[in-house]
C-alpha cells in the first residue's frame, strides 16, 4: 500500500457548475476503508485500485477507522496507491458491539458524507459514482448526488436491508420496515446499475422492488488476502501450544448474529477427548457469548484470538486443516461470508453450517471442496471421519483451490466491475 502526501491544490474549489462530468473520474463512498478492518472497506479498496489501474481517477469518501474499538490512526486526507482518500472524523463513535453506538456512527457518517460529497463532486466533477451498503441508506445519498451532479450510479449492496435485519431476527418496527422499503423502491429505480452477490438477491430486487432485470448484475467476491496454499509455519504451532497430531478447525471473521457459533462450540464439547483444536479468530457481538461458554463450561480445545495482521493471519490459515463457515439460514441466500473465498484460495476444505440450497453451498458440494452440514452432531461425526481419513482433507483442499482458480480470481472480477460501471 503506497501512501503519498496529499496535494490540496488538486481540490481547490472552482466554479464548475456548468462543466460536464469527467469520464475519467469516479467517486466511491463507503463508511469503511483501510486501515479499517471491515470486509466491505477492503473490497472497496481493491476495486478502487483496479479501477485506478484501468485508467480512472479515483476519489473515496469514508470514515476514520471506526469498525472496532481499537484505536487506528489515519490521516484526514491522503493519496494511497494513486487513490484520493477523504476521511470523516466520527469522534468517539467507534465499534459495533452496542447498537446505539453503531446507529450514531451511521447517522454521523451520512450527514458528513453528504456535505463532503457535494464539495468534492462540485470540485472534480466525476462521471461515475459507486457506493456500497455501509451504512444502510447510503444509497439514498448516492441517488441524490448522482441525480444532482449527473453521475452514473452503481450501487453495491453486499447485504440487502431491511431483509438481512429481518432474517437476523432484529426487532425492527413495522413502520420503519415499510418506510425503508419505500426508500429502497425509490433508490433502486434511480440507480443505473446494481451489483449483488447471489441470484436470490437479484430475484428480490426484481420481484419485490420491480427493478429492471437488465440493470441488476450478479458478481461474486474474491479472496482478501488472495494466495495459494503453502506449507504451515511450524512456529505458529508452538505459539498457540498446538500439538502435531491435532486437527485444526479454523473459524475466522465476524462473530455476529448472522453467524451462529453455538453448534460449533457444541461440537467442540462432543470432541473434548479427541485430538482436535478449534481456533476462533475475529470479533463481533457474539464474541462475549463465546468467551462466556468457554469459561463456564471449561472448554479446553477452543482457542480464541482477536483480529490479526494480514501476515499473521496467513500463517494461521496456513496451519489450519479445515475452515468453518457458519451463516444463518436465509441470510446465505442473499449474502455470502467473504472469508469463504479466502479459504478456497488457500486450498482449505470448508465445513459449512448453512442452507444447502444457497449458491455457494451448492458450489462447495458440487466441486467436492467441502461439506455442508446442519447440526453440531453432524460436525462432530464429520471431524471424526476426517481424523481417521486425512487424505480426504488433502483431496478436498486441492478441489477448493481449483474452484477458486476457475471462478473467483480478483483481476477477473474487478474487470467485470469496471465493465459494469463504465458501460
Amino acid at each position: 500500500m503506497i501512501k503519498q502526501g496529499f496535494d490540496r491544490s488538486s481540490l481547490v474549489m472552482r466554479n464548475v457548475e456548468n462543466v460536464g462530468p469527467d469520464k475519467r473520474k469516479i467517486l466511491i463512498i463507503n463508511q469503511y476503508f483501510p486501515p479499517d478492518l471491515a470486509s466491505t472497506g477492503m473490497y472497496a479498496f481493491e476495486i478502487a485500485k483496479g479501477l485506478r489501474n484501468r485508467g480512472l481517477e479515483v476519489y473515496v469518501i469514508c470514515a476514520k477507522p471506526s469498525y472496532t474499538q481499537a484505536k487506528i490512526n489515519a490521516l484526514d486526507e491522503e493519496v494511497i496507491d494513486g487513490i484520493h482518500v477523504f476521511r470523516i472524523n466520527l469522534g468517539m463513535i467507534v465499534g459495533r458491539e452496542k447498537i446505539l453506538i453503531r446507529i450514531s456512527g451511521y447517522l454521523g457518517f451520512l450527514i458528513r458524507a453528504l456535505i463532503k460529497g457535494i464539495k468534492i463532486t462540485k470540485s472534480v466533477r466525476p462521471s461515475y459514482l459507486l457506493s456500497f451498503h455501509n451504512p444502510p441508506l447510503l444509497s439514498l445519498l448516492g441517488t441524490f448526488l448522482s441525480r444532482r451532479y449527473r453521475m452514473k450510479y452503481t450501487y453495491v449492496p453486499y447485504e440487502l436491508h431491511p431483509e438481512a435485519l429481518l432474517l437476523g431476527d432484529w426487532k425492527v418496527p413495522k413502520l420503519l420496515v415499510l418506510v425503508w422499503e419505500r426508500i429502497n423502491s425509490h433508490v433502486y429505480g434511480k440507480c443505473d446499475r446494481i451489483i449483488v452477490l447471489t441470484e436470490p438477491a437479484k430475484a428480490i430486487l426484481i420481484e419485490k422492488y420491480k427493478v429492471n432485470r437488465d440493470k441488476v448484475h450478479v458478481v461474486p467476491l474474491w479472496a482478501i488476502p488472495e494466495f495459494a496454499g503453502k506449507e504451515p509455519d511450524r512456529s505458529i504451532f508452538e505459539e498457540f501450544s498446538i500439538k502435531d497430531d491435532e486437527l485444526i478447525c479454523l473459524y475466522a471473521g465476524n462473530m455476529g448474529i448472522m453467524h451462529p457459533l453455538d453448534p460449533v462450540i457444541d461440537a467442540a464439547t462432543f470432541l473434548k477427548d479427541v485430538p482436535v483444536r478449534f481456533l476462533f479468530l475475529g470479533g463481533g457481538v457474539g464474541k462475549n457469548h463465546l468467551l462466556s461458554r468457554i469459561k463456564n463450561e471449561d472448554i479446553k480445545n477452543i482457542t480464541l484470538l482477536n483480529y490479526q495482521p494480514e501476515e499473521k493471519f496467513k500463517k494461521i490459515l496456513g496451519m489450519a486443516d479445515v475452515a468453518i463457515v457458519s451463516f444463518k439460514y436465509g441470510m446465505d441466500m442473499i449474502a455470502i461470508p467473504s472469508r469463504i473465498y479466502t479459504f478456497l484460495s488457500a486450498g482449505k476444505p470448508i465445513i459449512g453450517l448453512m442452507n444447502p440450497a444457497a449458491d455457494i453451498a451448492r458450489l462447495i458440494s458440487n466441486y467436492k471442496c467441502g461439506w455442508i452440514i446442519n447440526s453440531s452432531s453432524d460436525m462432530a461425526k464429520l471431524i471424526m471421519q476426517l481424523i481417521s481419513d486425512p487424505g480426504k482433507i488433502k483431496e478436498y483442499g486441492a478441489n477448493s483451490l481449483r474452484l477458486y482458480s476457475l471462478y473467483f480470481r480478483k483481476d477477473n472480477i474487478v474487470g467485470i466491475y469496471y465493465q459494469i460501471i463504465t458501460s
